[in-house]
């Protein structure tokens, strides 16, 4: 199945000591409408799958500054993404440690598209999950 191929693929990252956002389940109407507050991105010729053959690249692009964005196939299609603010308030989240931009931006995204989970990986090597602009986990 894929999950275990995304959880070998968030460990080798957690692990490099780069902070990083993965935004999975994108369509591809979001991908390709000029609106989606994502900018600057490299879109890869075919989507990569999450195949182990395909992990230690997918972990190299994560290093990358930007977001790897995932669709809704859990494909990786595009690579240093930068997200754009978006006009949304959200309250702070009670159970966000105040977490830095990366944080911020994924929750904000996450509130843009409700149907997408935002993956974000600290620098000090802890997970959180956002769906809905909110905190969903923290994985440490």
């Amino acid at each position: 199945g894929v999950l275990p191929l995304l959880k070998s693929l968030l460990d080798q990252v957690r692990h490099s000591g780069h902070g990083t956002i993965f935004l999975a389940g994108l369509t591809g109407s979001q991908l390709d409408d000029p609106h989606t507050p994502i900018e600057n991105q490299v879109r890869l010729a075919w989507p990569a799958p999450l195949s182990e053959v395909w992990l230690q690249h997918l972990a190299g692009l994560a290093k990358s500054d930007g977001a790897v964005i995932l669709n809704d196939h859990l494909e990786v299609c595009q690579f240093r993404a930068r997200l754009k603010p978006v006009n949304i308030c959200l309250l702070p989240d009670r159970d966000d440690l105040g977490g830095g931009m990366r944080h911020q931006v994924t929750r904000e995204f996450t509130a843009y598209a409700p149907g997408v989970l935002g993956i974000c990986v600290s620098q000090d090597s802890y997970i959180s999950l956002y769906r809905h602009g909110k905190l969903v986990s923290r994985l440490y």
